[in-house]
């Protein structure tokens, strides 16, 4: 353990440019990629079938995604 202090502690071995990666610096705050939200479970007022929303429009409800009913708009209770 010691030789290998000495040596980090040396200043001879190399040092990587990019601590995070080929996309940023260690200065980065931020790590590479698109950043999604976390998707919301609902479950519809009208038929309680739960529901995997990525996005949320008051004016243009998504529609259900129950299989085993008749197309419909999805629709909170509240």
């Amino acid at each position: 353990m010691a030789r290998l202090s000495d040596y980090l502690a040396s200043g001879i071995h190399p040092l990587s440019g990019d601590e995070m990666g080929p996309a940023g610096a260690s200065s980065d705050g931020a790590l590479p990629g698109r950043v999604r939200l976390a998707a919301a479970h609902v479950a519809c007022a009208y038929c309680g079938y739960r529901n995997t929303l990525e996005h949320w429009n008051a004016r243009r409800p998504p529609r259900c995604a129950n299989p085993e009913r008749a197309p419909h708009d999805l629709e909170l209770g509240g």
